[in-house]
């Protein structure tokens, strides 16, 4: 299994972005990350990414396309790729109420080409959400997301998420 909850061996992940605003506002990057995952170090995992973001005033929008490699023993299957890409659009709206500082509408979609899977099929998910900061380095996020993976039905689930920064 390539997820990792918590450090299996010693090889530490290398990565990496560097990002170039073009214009005021506009920003394309390109990220890479190389590590081991497995307990005997042998097992690579390397993503490479190219980003883009959009801000003009209170409206945001940005996407990333990424591909990763991972390594698996031939008795798991052997080596697969993947490859996904999201595209997002984001409006913060400021308030001027004592708990609400501004609220923020975000829309994204995601995908995900999976060639471990039999099929070799994608994976889709939109989602919707609300942010809400009731104070600076605070954000609470409301979000739902529609699942679509090929030959099943569409299901959905929903979070909510604290989020503090400093």
């Amino acid at each position: 299994d390539v997820q990792q909850l918590w450090d299996n061996n010693s090889n530490k992940a290398i990565g990496g972005r560097l990002g170039y605003e073009f214009l005021p506002g506009l920003e394309i990057g390109g990220s890479y990350s190389r590590q081991k995952y497995d307990e005997d170090n042998q097992l690579d995992i390397d993503f490479l990414g190219v980003d883009i973001q959009f801000k003009r005033g209170n409206l945001e929008l940005r996407g990333e396309y990424i591909v990763s490699d991972v390594d698996r023993a031939t008795v798991d299957g052997g080596n697969f790729d993947r490859n996904g890409y999201y595209l997002q659009a984001s409006y913060k709206y400021p308030f001027d109420l004592n708990y609400v500082k501004s609220l923020e509408g975000v829309i994204r979609f995601a995908s995900l080409d999976d060639s471990n899977s039999i099929n070799r099929e994608e994976e889709n998910r939109t989602s919707i959400g609300v942010n809400y900061f009731p104070i600076e380095h605070v954000t609470i996020k409301f979000e739902y997301e529609f699942d679509q993976e090929s030959g099943q039905e569409l299901y959905g689930k929903s979070f909510v998420q604290a989020i503090f920064k400093w």
